[in-house]
């Protein structure tokens, strides 16, 4: 938390400097040189490319990146355009500063938004409720074009691809507060009648039977080894690996059937994961997309990478 605050002063501070840096140049320094026949120094062409990046980081203290991507890549879209279309000799010779940046960016920008908002998403796992399936620290690859392709930043589908099926892990927008993402598996679709109680799942009446994998013991937060309970569940034919804490008791109860339109999340760490057994199910449009590969892992404890586990494939 205190780095991320330190960021954000940083970002602002930053922000703040180069722009009172720009103007002094743009309409103090710059008619000087220009009556001189000088050139701008490079270091003031290395501000103006940087002024942009330190903008889109100030805006998203107070919005998503999704949100702030998408509207600088359309601004920028649109200035380039309509500076093109009806200034026509005056575009190319023109010397705003905002022009020639957004000329400078307009493709970069353009085809980064595209991937990120239709193709593919990157996304760091940030907690452990997916162990021992994913662990903290991966970074995964998610497919945005699974379940639709989508209206950036209102999630509704404009083309119907699949729906999410029973066993996906599924990155979507948390229902409590849209610009957090969050990463589960897919445990009950519209119309499932789902039921957890006492650490047993059951789907449409139907048991999700758990075969034992092993037992291991590791340091909890606190420093104190603790076991852990590795098994092998069945969702009605999906298996997956889940881990539980045999030692702690589970209180929470789920009687639910899935309404139409909405998704029962649950995290494979059963018993450390906040999911749809504490605020509900997810609805169709808070989807993102599909978890499919693991591109890198970072141990979170030594800060090494986790090399057996780049490239695979997520079950």
């Amino acid at each position: 938390m205190e780095l991320l605050i330190t960021l954000k002063i940083f970002v602002c501070v930053a922000l703040f400097s180069g722009l009172l840096l720009g103007f002094h140049d743009r309409y103090v320094l710059q008619p000087a040189r220009v009556s001189n026949g000088e050139k701008r120094p490079e270091f003031y062409n290395q501000l103006y490319e940087t002024i942009p990046l330190l903008m889109i980081g100030f805006c998203m203290i107070f919005f998503t990146l999704e949100e702030v991507l998408t509207a600088f890549t359309l601004f920028t879209i649109l200035l380039v355009l309509v500076a093109k279309l009806y200034l026509k000799k005056a575009y190319l010779e023109s010397n705003s500063i905002v022009l020639e940046q957004a000329r400078s960016y307009v493709v970069i920008l353009t085809v980064i938004w595209l991937i990120r908002s239709f193709l593919l998403q990157p996304y760091l796992v940030p907690t452990g409720s997916l162990e021992p399936t994913i662990m903290p620290g991966d970074f995964i690859i998610v497919s945005q074009f699974s379940y639709g392709v989508r209206v950036p930043v209102l999630g509704d589908t404009m083309i119907k691809v699949a729906k999410p099926k029973r066993g996906d892990i599924a990155l979507f927008r948390w229902p409590e507060n849209k610009d957090i993402l969050f990463i589960k598996r897919v445990i009950g679709e519209p119309g499932d009648h789902i039921v957890y109680k006492d650490k047993t799942l059951k789907i449409n009446g139907k048991i999700a039977t758990q075969a034992l994998i092993s037992n291991d013991y590791k340091l909890d937060e606190s420093g104190r080894m603790t076991m852990i309970t590795k098994k092998q569940e069945d969702l009605l034919g999906i298996k997956h690996k889940i881990q539980e804490l045999p030692d702690v008791l589970d209180y929470q109860e789920v009687d639910i059937i899935v309404p139409e339109g909405n998704y029962f999340m649950m995290g494979d760490n059963r018993d450390n994961s906040n999911d749809s057994r504490a605020w509900g199910v997810v609805p169709d449009r808070n989807l993102v997309g599909k978890a499919q590969y693991i591109w890198m892992s970072i141990n979170t404890n030594s800060f090494g990478i986790n090399w057996d586990r780049i490239g695979n494939k997520i079950l």
